[in-house]
C-alpha cells in the first residue's frame, strides 16, 4: 500500500507543490511581507536545499530535502504575491503628491442604486505645478448618477480627475462585509467618488482588443435578449446563464437560488464549459476520420473554449474550467493518460502564477472544491445503486453529482454564507436540466438572431422556461425547513470539518480503524467547541450600537435572544439589515431575532442600568449612574438644565446630521461628559 501510494504520489507533481504554494500566497495576504524579505527567505531556502542535496545522499534523508523544497515553494508563493501587490511599488500613485490623476477606465460602467461604478488604472499623477509622473495602481471609481456620465464614459477612455481618492474604510460594524479587504485582495487600495465637474475626458482611449471585443459581444447579446426575451428578470437570468453577468438579477431571485442550493447555475462554471465543449465535440465529430483531423479539432476546440472564456470576462470558475479542459485536450492529443487531480492542480498553479489574488475569490474556491468532490466521490456514490432504465440512470447521475459536489463545498458554504440547503437534491434534479435547456435555447437565439421569426419563438420559449424555473425555485424555498441559515462557524471549524470528511472517506475506501478513530476524535472536538460556544452565547448579555448610514439601530443580546431596535425604515429594509447587522447577530448564537421599532420615546430596563431613547425633549434629572442615553436626530436637549455632570454614557447615533452631531459633541466636551460618537468609532458594544 505504501509503495503504491509512493508511486502514485510521484505521478502527481503539481498536487505536491500546489499546497505549499497556496499556503505561501495565503500567508502573504494576511501577514505583511516586503519584497526584499520574501526574496531573502527564498534565497535562504535555495541555499538550504542545495546544501542538503550535497551532504545528504541517503534516501533516508529524502524527507528532509522534501521539506526544504516545500519551504522553497512556500516562500516562492509569498514572493510572487508580494511582487504582484502594486501598493508596495515605488511608482504607485499613492506615493506621489498630486492635484490631478490621469486614469484609464478598465471596464464598462456598472449601475448601482445611487451611482455608477468602474475600475480604473492610474496612468499618471500631476502636481500643482503641472509636473507629470508616470504611475501605476488600480482605483475603484464611483460616478455621480448622471446621464451625461453614463452616456459619455466607456471602456478604455482616459479621464483627468481630481485627486480626491481615499483608502477604503474598514468595516464599521462587527462581522460586516470587509470591503476594504475585498478590494485589497483584488489589488485595489483606494476609491474615489466623482461628480460631473470632477472629471474631464481627454479624448484619448486605450483599449485591449480582446476585452473590447468581449464587452461589445456582451452588449450585443444583451440587445438580442432584450429584443426577443424582453422581460427584465428573465433577461437578467439569461445573461447569467449565457456569459456569467449576474449584476442585473433581482436580489430576491438570487436569495431563492442560494437558499435552494442552485445558485451555481447562475454562475458560468465547469458545467457550462462542459456543455460548450460537448457541443463543439459533436459539431467537429467528422474531423475524427480525417488526416490531421485530431490536431485540427483540438486547435478549433481550444480557440472556441478560450473565446467563450474571454466572452465571460475570464471569471474564476470558467477560467479554471477552460484551463483544465485545455490540458485535457492537449493530453489527449499527445496520447497521454491525464490524471485529473494533477490536471486540476496544474490549472490552479498556472492561474495563480498569473494572478495570486484569485485564490481569495469565493467562486474560484467553490469551483475547484466542487470539481474535486465530483471527481473523488461521484463514482463511488453512483455505484451504490444500479439503475435499470435510462431515465432513472439520468436522475441517479445528477443526484450522485449533486451529493458529491455538496460534500466538498458545504463546509466553505457554511463559512461564507452561513446556510445549508436541505432540499439541494430535489432542486438540482429539476433546475439543472431546465437551465441546461435554457442555455441551449439562448445559444440558439444568438446564432439565429438574424432570423426574426425563429428568434422570436426561441426567445418566447426561453422566457417562459426561465419564469417556470424561477417559480419552482421560489416554491421550493417556501417549503418549511427547506434550508437553515444563521449557522456561524470559524475557519478552524471549517478545517476540522474538511479533515473529518477526509478521514471518513479514507475509512470507507480502506476500512482502517485508525481513520475512524481520527474521525470520532474530530467529531468530539467539534462538539466540545460548539458546546462551549453555545454556553457562552446563552449566558452572554450585551448591547451593541451600530453605525449604519442615516439610521439609528442597536441590538440587545440576552439569554440567547436578540432584541433588535431600529428605525422602521431600516427594519423593513432586509438588504441593509443583512449587510450591516445580521452576521453579527448570528455570531452571537441568537436563536430568535425580535425586531422592534424606535419611532417613539423609550426607557429600556437593562440588567444593571437603563437605556434612554428619547426623540423629544430629554430631561436629565432622572438619569442615574451607568445609564446610557442614545442621542438621535430627533433628540432635543436643553443643556441649561444640567446642574451637575451626569455619570452616564451618551451615544451619538449614526443618523445625526453633521450639524447636530457637531453641536452635541461640542456641548458634551464642554461639560466633560463621557460620550461615544458612532460616526467616529464605528459600532460600540457594552457588556451587561
Amino acid at each position: 500500500m505504501n509503495t503504491s501510494f509512493h508511486s502514485y504520489w510521484h505521478q502527481v507533481p503539481f498536487v505536491r507543490i500546489i499546497f505549499p504554494f497556496i499556503l505561501g500566497i495565503g500567508s502573504s495576504m494576511f501577514v505583511e511581507f516586503s519584497y526584499s524579505q520574501a526574496i531573502i527567505m527564498m534565497l535562504l531556502n535555495i541555499s538550504m536545499f542545495g546544501g542538503l542535496s550535497l551532504f545528504l545522499k541517503s534516501y533516508l534523508h529524502d524527507w528532509i530535502k522534501g521539506l526544504a523544497l516545500n519551504l522553497f515553494i512556500f516562500c516562492f508563493g509569498i514572493a510572487l504575491h508580494v511582487s504582484q501587490k502594486d501598493i508596495l511599488k515605488p511608482n504607485h500613485f499613492s506615493k506621489h503628491k498630486s492635484q490631478y490623476i490621469e486614469v484609464r477606465i478598465k471596464e464598462p460602467l456598472l449601475e448601482r442604486k445611487k451611482s455608477y461604478k468602474a475600475l480604473a488604472e492610474v496612468i499618471s499623477a500631476i502636481d500643482s505645478m503641472g509636473n507629470r509622473q508616470v504611475c501605476i495602481g488600480n482605483l475603484a471609481i464611483y460616478f455621480q448618477k448622471d446621464s451625461i456620465i453614463v452616456n459619455n464614459i466607456h471602456y478604455g477612455d482616459v479621464l483627468l480627475i481630481k485627486s480626491n481618492y481615499k483608502e477604503a474604510s474598514p468595516p464599521q460594524n462587527p462581522y460586516e462585509f470587509n470591503y476594504k479587504r475585498y478590494l485589497a485582495f483584488n489589488n485595489i487600495y483606494h476609491q474615489s467618488y466623482l461628480r460631473v465637474n470632477d472629471l474631464i475626458k481627454t479624448g484619448k482611449s486605450y483599449k485591449n482588443v480582446l476585452f473590447d471585443f468581449s464587452y461589445k459581444a456582451q452588449n450585443y447579446f444583451k440587445e438580442v435578449l432584450n429584443k426577443f426575451v424582453s422581460s427584465k428578470t428573465e433577461v437578467a437570468v439569461s445573461q447569467a446563464l449565457l456569459y456569467g453577468y449576474d449584476d442585473d438579477i433581482d436580489a430576491d431571485v438570487v436569495k431563492a437560488y442560494s437558499n435552494t442550493g442552485t445558485l451555481h447555475v447562475l454562475a458560468v462554471s465547469g458545467m457550462h464549459v462542459g456543455i460548450i465543449f460537448w457541443i463543439i465535440s459533436k459539431l467537429l465529430l467528422f474531423l475524427d476520420k480525417k488526416r490531421w483531423g485530431q490536431l485540427i479539432k483540438a486547435f478549433i476546440s481550444l480557440v472556441l473554449l478560450w473565446a467563450y472564456s474571454l466572452l465571460c470576462g475570464f471569471s474564476p470558475s470558467i477560467l479554471r474550467a477552460t484551463v483544465m479542459f485545455s490540458f485535457m485536450i492537449i493530453g489527449k492529443l499527445c496520447k497521454r493518460d491525464v490524471n485529473i487531480y494533477n490536471t486540476l492542480a496544474t490549472s490552479a498553479f498556472v492561474i495563480l502564477v498569473f494572478d495570486t489574488n484569485i485564490i481569495a475569490n469565493v467562486g474560484f474556491q467553490l469551483s475547484y472544491l466542487a470539481v474535486l468532490g465530483i471527481v473523488t466521490f461521484q463514482k463511488r456514490i453512483y455505484d451504490w445503486y444500479t439503475p435499470k432504465y435510462w431515465i432513472t440512470n439520468q436522475i441517479w447521475t445528477i443526484t450522485a453529482v449533486s451529493i458529491a459536489a455538496q460534500i466538498a463545498t458545504f463546509p466553505i458554504g457554511l463559512l461564507y454564507f452561513h446556510q445549508f440547503p436541505f432540499c439541494f437534491l430535489f432542486s438540482n434534479l429539476i433546475i439543472i436540466p431546465l437551465t441546461t435547456i435554457i442555455l441551449f435555447l439562448d445559444i440558439g437565439l444568438m446564432v439565429l438572431s438574424f432570423w426574426d421569426w425563429t428568434a422570436s419563438i426561441i426567445g418566447f420559449l426561453s422566457k417562459w422556461l426561465i419564469i417556470i424555473t424561477n417559480k419552482i425555485v421560489m416554491l421550493v424555498e417556501d417549503i418549511p425547513y427547506s434550508y437553515i441559515n444563521g449557522i456561524h462557524i470559524s475557519i478552524a471549524e471549517t478545517i476540522m470539518i474538511y479533515l473529518l470528511i477526509l478521514y471518513v472517506f479514507f475509512w470507507f475506501i480502506q476500512i482502517k480503524h485508525r481513520y475512524l478513530r481520527y474521525a470520532l476524535s474530530l467529531c468530539f472536538t467539534i462538539s466540545v467547541y460548539n458546546g462551549y460556544e453555545s454556553f457562552v452565547n446563552q449566558t452572554k448579555k450585551s448591547i451593541t450600537f451600530y453605525k449604519i448610514p442615516k439610521a439609528s439601530a442597536f441590538n440587545i443580546i440576552q439569554n440567547g435572544v436578540s432584541y433588535f431596535y431600529a428605525d422602521s425604515v431600516l427594519i423593513n429594509d432586509e438588504e441593509r439589515f443583512r449587510f450591516h447587522v445580521q452576521q453579527h447577530i448570528w455570531s452571537q448564537g441568537a436563536d430568535k431575532i425580535d425586531k422592534r421599532s424606535i419611532e417613539h420615546s423609550y426607557i429600556i430596563h437593562l440588567p444593571d442600568r437603563k437605556l434612554w431613547i428619547n426623540r423629544n425633549k430629554l430631561a436629565l434629572k432622572d438619569v442615574a449612574k451607568n445609564d446610557i442615553i442614545l442621542i438621535t436626530q430627533r433628540t432635543f436637549m436643553d443643556f441649561n438644565e444640567i446642574s451637575n455632570t451626569p455619570e452616564a454614557l451618551f451615544i451619538l447615533s449614526s443618523d445625526l446630521s453633521a450639524r447636530k452631531r457637531q453641536y452635541f459633541a461640542n456641548k458634551l466636551k464642554e461639560l466633560n461628559i463621557l460620550f461615544v460618537d458612532l460616526n467616529e468609532t464605528g459600532a460600540h458594544s457594552i457588556a451587561l
